[in-house]
């Protein structure tokens, strides 16, 4: 036995040694695994975290880390509080380098974002030098909205919306600039100075801004302005003029918003910059709509009053005759009426509705009288300011000729271009006036955040059935009337056309309408001046009215951008290097 227990006891202790061996081997990888799962665990809470904080959710990211031990953890807190609000950015350990769970980079776009921008620069000069590059459109977007100076390389060309935009800004204001103009939709028009002069940025040279900027002394605090203006609808319209003497003027129907008035170069220079504010001439024929609302307010059966009167060329009054060129005959109610703009036919219908009643509806319409100066009763000085809208009765009706007269838009009334456009909104908004709007939003240096300015509140100037029963008429007017044929086929409007001729300025016609006709997000007038016969002013004002009718039809179909203009966070994130 002692023999045989001398053979096993080295083997026993073998294999007891293996067996201790093997079971430290196996405590140690469970050891190392459970290490490497805490460790990966930790990670991930850590990126998560990371993530929460770039999506502002700092109590989130707080609950992740507030268990976890680590200097990442530490340094993950300071970020909740700072991204909090509750502690100063000098809180942060110094910015070293953007591959941590928090970079750094996106953390410093969502301050950006909102609008904290001492923090971000607090930040920035916190930074080493191993990531100043990475955040300097950053640091340099918190400074100018700050209104600090930048010092930016003029030379450089980069394609890099955000650091080209930097660039402009930077050199408007070296130059000068006060406040940063923009468009509606956040894109650069240029700067003011302290005298109130326009610098333009290089993508808005041919932009005339006269109106605008007599209109924003009010807002002389705030680094920067949104204007009611669109650029690009403004370069459509421009366009659509092409050299010929004229006006284009486009409003936000819902707001009345004065989006677009461009005018050829002739009259800018011989007339005004702000021609479209005071350019007086008469309405012609789109004064039968304020006609036939009178009619309307009235009492008239006036489809049946149209039938039972046909048009033979002539309307007899007590000192003469008052003629229409048409000469349509029988016609079968308000709608056609409208479309073949019969003059016999409304001066008919004024003559029905009577002196009083129709003077009545065009001071409706923001006509001010003859005799009330106060309210633009006497013509302003060239290249003033219009009180009230721009529109008025030259003197007191007093024969039944000038009463006629007035109703089909002639001899007596005047109106501007933007108070053409906005006589054609009224229609479009059912009956309702909205004054125009000239400033969108207040903002900062780089549009990075605006607020939004209240449009005035709305009047009501027609009952909103007879705004209808008119529009289904002007509706008529662009199917089969005289504007046929003017818009591209899918893209319905509105419209009422009118030609008339002063002494030495020649013919001009007045188009005003909206757009598209079923939902109204547009309304318009081109007016074109100074042709030597009615059918030159009418074939220029088609080729202009279509040709502009075409662009705002592609305009219109594209995808539009935000309401208070481009996302300029969007813009941040493209900066170089990120």
């Amino acid at each position: 036995m002692r023999v045989i227990s001398v053979i096993l006891r080295p083997k026993l202790k073998r294999t007891l040694i293996s067996a201790i061996a093997l079971a430290t081997v196996s405590v140690l990888a469970l050891a190392a695994t459970g290490f490497v799962v805490r460790e990966r665990t930790r990670d991930a809470d850590l990126r998560l975290a990371g993530a929460l904080l770039a999506e502002g959710d700092h109590e989130g990211a707080r609950a992740l880390l507030a268990p976890t031990r680590g200097a990442a953890a530490a340094r993950g807190l300071a970020w909740c509080d700072v991204m909090a609000r509750a502690t100063a950015p000098a809180a942060v350990p110094p910015l070293l380098v953007d591959d941590d769970p928090f970079p750094q980079v996106v953390l410093l776009r969502r301050m950006i974002a909102e609008g904290r921008f001492a923090s971000v620069v607090a930040l920035a000069d916190n930074a080493s030098a191993a990531i100043r590059p990475k955040i300097l459109s950053l640091e340099q977007v918190a400074r100018l909205e700050l209104g600090q100076a930048v010092a930016v390389d003029a030379s450089s060309t980069t394609s890099n919306r955000l650091d080209a935009e930097i660039r402009e800004v930077a050199e408007l204001r070296a130059g000068g600039s006060r406040q940063i103009l923009r468009d509606r939709r956040g894109r650069l028009l240029g700067g003011v100075d302290g005298s109130g002069r326009f610098m333009p940025s290089p993508g808005a040279t041919e932009l005339e801004l006269g109106a605008w900027l007599s209109r924003i002394d009010e807002y002389w605090a705030f680094p920067g302005l949104r204007l009611s203006i669109d650029r690009e609808l403004s370069s459509l319209a421009r366009r659509a003029l092409q050299g010929a003497r004229g006006t284009i003027v486009i409003l936000d129907v819902a707001t009345g918003a004065v989006l677009a008035a461009e005018s050829d170069r002739r009259t800018i220079e011989r007339e005004s910059p702000t021609a479209f504010v005071d350019q007086l001439l008469e309405p012609a024929s789109i004064a039968k709509l304020i006609t036939a609302s009178a009619a309307l307010r009235a009492g008239l059966e006036i489809d049946s009053e149209i039938r039972t009167h046909p048009c033979h060329g002539a309307f007899a009054v007590e000192d003469g005759n008052l003629w229409c060129p048409v000469i349509p005959g029988r016609l079968d109610g308000l709608d056609e009426a409208l479309a073949r703009s019969c003059n016999t036919t409304f001066a008919r219908l004024g003559a029905s509705v009577g002196r009083d009643g129709m003077i009545a509806e065009y001071q409706r319409f923001g006509f001010a009288t003859a005799s009330d100066p106060a309210q633009g009763g006497q013509r302003p000085a060239q290249g003033g300011r219009r009180p009230a809208q721009g529109g008025r009765l030259r003197f007191t009706i007093r024969t039944q000729r000038e009463l006629a007269e007035l109703a089909v838009g002639l001899n007596n009334s005047e109106i501007s271009p933007l108070h053409g456009a906005q006589l054609a909104a009224v229609f479009a908004n059912r009956g309702q006036h909205h004054p125009e709007l000239w400033v969108n939003a207040t903002d900062g240096a780089l549009g990075l955040t605006p607020s939004r300015i209240a449009p005035p509140a709305a009047t009501v100037v027609e009952e909103p059935a007879i705004a209808e029963r008119v529009a289904i008429a002007m509706s008529a007017v662009a199917r089969y009337g005289t504007a046929s044929g003017l818009a591209p086929r899918g893209y319905p409007v509105a419209m009422k056309t009118g030609t008339a001729a002063e002494p030495g300025r020649g013919y001009h016609v007045n188009y005003i309408g909206y757009a598209p006709a079923a939902a109204p997000r547009y309304a318009f007038l081109v007016r074109i001046t100074n042709r030597p016969t009615s059918l030159s002013v009418r074939r220029t004002a088609q080729v202009v009215t279509s040709r502009f009718l075409s662009a705002l039809a592609r305009y219109d179909g594209a995808a539009d951008a935000p309401a208070l203009g481009l996302d300029h966070t969007a813009l941040v994130h493209t900066a170089a290097g990120m």
